[in-house]
This record gives C-alpha cells, sequence and structure tokens, in this order.
C-alpha cells in the first residue's frame, strides 16, 4: 500500500514519478477549469486548486471518491483475513452499551478581529480599555471591541461507550470501535463484505485486560482522532493578562493538537425520530508498531505525517475492514455489533432536556 501510495502522489520514493507527477495536483487543475498560470506569486483563481476552500467544491468529493477506490481496489486484490487473524484466543466480548446519540445545530462564533480592519485610535476622544490594543493591523490601532463571524454547525451531545470484555489471562489488547450504515439506500440490510467500506473508525485504545470480567466506560471525548475547537486568540489575551494582573492563575499546559477531524462533526446528523446505524467493536492482540507511538513528534505542533508514530499498533489502517469479508470465519468472540440509532434534535429540545 506504500508503493500505491507513492505512485498517486508522485512522492521523493516513488519510482519513476516524473512520467506521470501528482495525479490529484492535475486533476485539480482540469477540474476546476480555470486558465492555465505561468508565474509562481499569482494567486490560483480556482476554487478547487486551494486546498482551504477545495471542500466547498461538489468535484472535490467525486474526484477523491475515485482516488480512494484504487485502495479499495489494490485491497480487493489480498486474501482475506483467516479465522486465526481475526480471533483473539481467551478473549470474548460480553456487552457493550452506548449512550443515547443525540445530534443538534448549534452557533459557532470565531474571532476575526485580526481580519478586519478598524478606525484610527485618537486618545484625546476615546478612553482605552482592556481591548485598545487588540485586533490592531499595520499602523491602526484596535477600537474598543471584537468582531465575531456566527454560522450555525452539527454537533452531538456528549456519549459514553461501557465495555464489558471477559479475558481467560491477563493480556493487552487494542479496541477499535467502527460506525456505519445498517441499511442501504433502498432500505435493505447491508451484507457484511459490501457494507465494509462504509465503516468509520471512530475509536482506538490499548488496554491491559485482566482475568476475569473487565468493566470500564470511554467517553467520547477521549477519541484520540478528533480534536476540540482552537482557542482564540483573544481568550488566551484575556488569559495572560489576568494571570499578569494576578486574576487567577495560568495554566501551565494550554497545549492544543495541530490538527485532527473536528469533534463536533463525529456523528452523522440522523433524523428527528432516530435513524439506525450500527456499532462495530473489536480487541486484537497487541501488536507493537515499528515506531513507538507519539515518539519523535508533537501532535501539538505537527501531523506526525509520515513519522509513523502516528499508529497505536502495527495492524493496518481500517483493520480487520480493510480486506474482502469471508463471511464462514468472521465472526468471532472477540468482536461485536450493536444497533445503534441517532436522533437529531432542535437546540430548543436540547437545552429543555439538560
Amino acid at each position: 500500500v506504500e508503493y500505491l501510495g507513492n505512485l498517486v502522489q508522485a512522492n521523493p520514493d516513488s519510482v519513476n514519478s516524473r512520467f506521470y507527477k501528482y495525479v490529484g495536483w492535475f486533476a485539480r487543475i482540469l477540474l476546476g477549469g480555470s486558465i492555465e498560470h505561468f508565474e509562481n506569486h499569482k494567486v490560483l483563481p480556482g476554487v478547487l486548486e486551494h486546498y482551504e476552500t477545495s471542500l466547498r467544491d461538489p468535484m472535490f468529493y467525486q474526484l477523491y471518491k475515485r482516488i480512494v477506490q484504487w485502495y479499495w481496489e489494490f485491497k480487493d486484490h489480498l486474501k482475506p483475513y483467516t479465522k486465526e487473524e481475526l480471533a483473539f484466543g481467551g478473549l470474548k466480548f460480553d456487552a457493550v452499551t452506548v449512550d443515547k446519540l443525540v445530534t443538534y445545530f448549534d452557533r459557532s462564533d470565531a474571532d476575526i478581529t485580526n481580519a478586519v480592519d478598524v478606525e484610527v485610535f485618537d486618545e484625546s476622544t476615546m478612553k482605552a480599555g482592556e481591548l485598545k490594543k487588540f485586533g490592531k493591523i499595520a499602523h491602526y490601532q484596535g477600537e474598543d471591541f471584537v468582531i465575531k463571524a456566527r454560522q450555525w454547525r452539527l454537533n452531538h451531545m456528549p456519549f459514553s461507550v461501557e465495555y464489558n470484555v471477559y479475558a481467560e489471562k491477563d493480556v493487552k489488547g487494542v479496541v477499535r470501535m467502527y460506525l456505519g450504515p445498517k441499511y442501504d439506500q433502498y432500505g435493505h440490510v447491508y451484507g457484511v463484505n459490501e457494507n465494509r467500506e462504509n465503516f468509520v473508525l471512530l475509536d482506538t485504545f490499548e488496554w491491559e485486560f485482566k482475568q476475569g470480567s473487565n468493566v470500564f466506560v470511554r467517553e467520547s471525548t477521549q477519541f484520540p482522532m478528533y480534536v476540540q475547537d482552537r482557542t482564540p486568540y483573544f481568550e488566551l489575551y484575556k488569559w495572560v493578562m489576568d494571570a499578569y494582573n494576578g486574576k487567577r492563575q495560568f495554566p501551565l499546559d494550554m497545549t492544543e493538537a495541530h490538527c485532527g477531524f473536528p469533534s463536533c462533526l463525529m456523528l452523522p446528523k440522523g433524523k428527528k425520530g432516530g435513524m439506525p446505524f450500527q456499532l462495530y467493536f473489536i480487541v486484537s492482540p497487541y501488536h507493537a508498531p515499528a515506531v513507538p507511538h507519539h515518539e519523535g513528534y508533537d501532535y501539538t505542533l505537527n501531523c506526525g505525517v509520515a513519522s509513523g508514530a502516528r499508529y497505536i499498533d502495527s495492524l493496518p489502517f481500517g483493520y480487520p475492514f480493510d480486506r474482502p469479508i469471508d463471511e464462514k470465519v468472521w465472526f468471532t468472540p472477540n468482536m461485536y455489533y450493536l444497533d445503534a440509532t441517532i436522533y437529531h434534535k432542535k437546540e430548543a429540545e436540547i437545552n429543555a432536556v439538560h
């Protein structure tokens, strides 16, 4: 799969990349419909050619679904996992329970003061407040206000997952949690193999299982691949000034993840009366990765791409859905399917309940 990735992206590790270049980059130029540009410092005219704005173009999703399909075509050439590769001897799921899954739309405010030009501050006629110098651009000094942009976006109520796993002996394992659809567009129940490409990894973590019954709870706020909103600049500024003036103590660690999937978009919208999904859980034996997890890079500074330190174990990404499924050997005691329903509520209903 590394050879395939190098070939598609024409990485320096790829062979003969000068003959085919980066297919995604050329596709963006062709599909964006923009004129050819010859100067390095001119602004690109196409929405699709800007990585910051390409998600706004519907063509982006068709293009990347095609690129991702090459990955699935490659995986289809591999043999299905055997029962021995899927099973975890001496360990089985007794039960898994999940809180009610509820989504809603809420207001999101973004601080854009630094991006907006303001009037010149005249000390003779205006009183200086705590925001006096906040948001100054070039020779301007900020007026005494903060400018925020508000938009509606999808969010969800926090939820917890309770695991009940029985182990015959003390052993270390890796738990994976996936979310996928239950029915296709015609209302028919998906088959196990045809549905494997639709599952999304929600959570993965190590756990030391003790002999006997193991009951533990995992909160949605602990899922490692999702990140919260960044703290606005002005909030950081107020923290520093309050700490300087002795009003409150400044926390020694305010680090935030540099990149990750927005936590508010973890769950699909669902429906008012409930939309059926299914959760899939599997516990696998721990296989130590070649590079220890989070070693050699700081997740608060960069994404760790190509470092190898992002992986919790050495199993392939998407395991065990990454290969065709042989249903004759698929179902093992260390797997668990759970029907789940996602409800979408209005903001007023959420506030009434909570």
